[in-house]
């Protein structure tokens, strides 16, 4: 137990240790190879604007623009700033001592113009990846390349889940992933690191499984993911990097012929998740402790400021509820309360538009109810209820954060439609299921006897 330990210890040193000299290697690139796609990616910013709705006004599908532009002032540096102080200073120029509208505050950057700040209590290290496109890529084909990549990647993962864990899983992912907003994630920036760390974790999960739904190297991966979420990730939908993963490795428990009780479940889902935890807080405060060392001033208390204000604190006078923050996020799976961030959900209206999808699920699940399975196996599905709990329970920790970005955050939800999608399937008996597909390939094929 110990060694392993040992073993984990070190590897979490040598991410941190990486992840520190990426940082510094990344920031080495002279401003001048990248300055002429900034300016281009700050004029394609300022003509869409923010919030941008491309997609029907739907304001669940849109990209984050404002943080878009931030981190492009920060990919500039025009601070000027040698590579280790813009590594853990994160530089850049805004038009008054507060970041209020990162659109006008990058064209000041681009200018080079305006006040230096410094958001040193993030990573930031999206910058890895973004600095080197800047030398070749403006925005507009940055967002196309990482449309062409994304979607090579969900459909890599998409069939290797069909593969080693069937396809009610494959299914159950897809819709994870419509849930969250796919569509529109390789549009921004800020979006996409959480996305393929998550597509990374999931495909680690699902090669790594034995054929009786052992990870055998399950601590080491959630560690690596839980390091990279907090390097990469502006607090996107984190948790969607541990939620996800840990549903696969249960979904690939609960198919094995091993007994899979829910009290097993439980234990595993605590033991990766803490090392995911771990990870994730540890790889923070360490940029923190090292931030505070390089650049002279204590980061960590600037930090622990934000943080005491995201898990409660107070927008606009407005003391969040927690309640209500649930209720913003689940409704923005909802198109109709998608069109417009900034209109207060009305208990009338949620009532309403929640009633036609519940009234048409337990429709379904009445007339289906004979076909449910009746073997033991059904009760493998509350251990899956552990993960279903992981987005509410953020939600309630960073509650104002999540209350804030709601239009953003409630992409967390994807390991909640996961768990539900996959439960439903799962619960039928898999004889009728293959009865119904046999009859709709029979339809498709114009046959009239099925």
């Amino acid at each position: 137990m110990m060694q392993r330990i040992g073993r984990l210890a070190l590897l979490w040193l040598t991410l941190f240790a990486v992840f520190a000299a990426l940082m510094v290697l990344v920031y080495a690139v002279p401003n001048s190879w990248i300055k002429s796609h900034v300016r281009a990616s700050a004029e394609q910013i300022r003509l869409e604007g923010h919030p941008y709705t491309p997609l029907v006004g739907l304001s669940s599908l849109m990209p984050d623009n404002f943080t878009d532009a931030l981190m492009l002032n920060q990919a500039l540096n025009s601070h000027d700033a040698g590579p280790v102080q813009a590594a853990f200073g994160s530089y850049m120029q805004t038009v008054g001592p507060e970041a209020d509208d990162a659109i006008a505050d990058l064209e000041v950057a681009v200018a080079g113009e305006g006040a230096p700040t410094s958001y040193a209590r993030y990573w930031h290290g999206y910058q890895v990846w973004l600095r080197p496109l800047l030398v070749l890529f403006d925005l507009r084909a940055i967002r196309f390349l990482n449309a062409i990549v994304m979607t090579i990647c969900v459909g890599v993962v998409s069939a290797l889940m069909a593969y080693r864990l069937g396809a009610k899983a494959m299914v159950a992912f897809v819709a994870a992933l419509l849930s969250a907003g796919i569509v529109i994630v390789p549009v921004s920036l800020q979006f996409t690191s959480v996305f393929y760390v998550m597509l990374l974790g999931v495909a680690m999960v699902t090669l790594g499984m034995d054929g009786e739904g052992t990870l055998r190297l399950d601590l080491e991966t959630f560690l690596v993911l839980g390091a990279l979420t907090a390097f990469l990730d502006l607090l996107t939908a984190p948790v969607l990097t541990l939620g996800l993963p840990l549903v696969v490795l249960l979904v690939g428990r609960m198919r094995s012929e091993r007994e899979s009780r829910a009290l097993r479940q439980l234990r595993e889902s605590a033991r990766v998740s803490a090392a995911w935890a771990l990870a994730y807080g540890g790889t923070w405060a360490a940029k923190w402790a090292l931030s505070s060392v390089v650049l002279g001033r204590n980061v960590l208390v600037e930090a622990m400021s934000v943080i005491a204000h995201r898990l409660d604190g107070a927008e606009a006078g407005v003391i969040p509820q927690r309640v209500e923050t649930i209720v913003r996020n689940v409704a923005m799976l909802f198109p109709l309360f998608g069109f417009n961030q900034t209109v207060g959900l009305q208990w009338g209206v949620v009532a309403a538009t929640l009633a036609v999808p519940t009234i048409v699920v337990i429709l379904v699940v009445f007339t289906l109810r004979r076909h449910l399975r009746t073997d033991k196996r059904l009760s493998r599905l509350t251990g899956l209820l552990i993960a279903l709990a992981l987005p509410f329970g953020w939600y309630l920790v960073l509650n104002d954060h999540s209350w804030v970005h709601f239009w953003m955050t409630y992409r967390n939800l994807a390991i909640a439609v996961f768990v539900v999608v996959y439960g439903v399937l799962y619960a039928y008996e898999p004889g009728y299921l293959s009865t119904l597909k046999a009859r709709l390939e029979g339809h498709l094929r114009g046959e009239t006897n099925v």
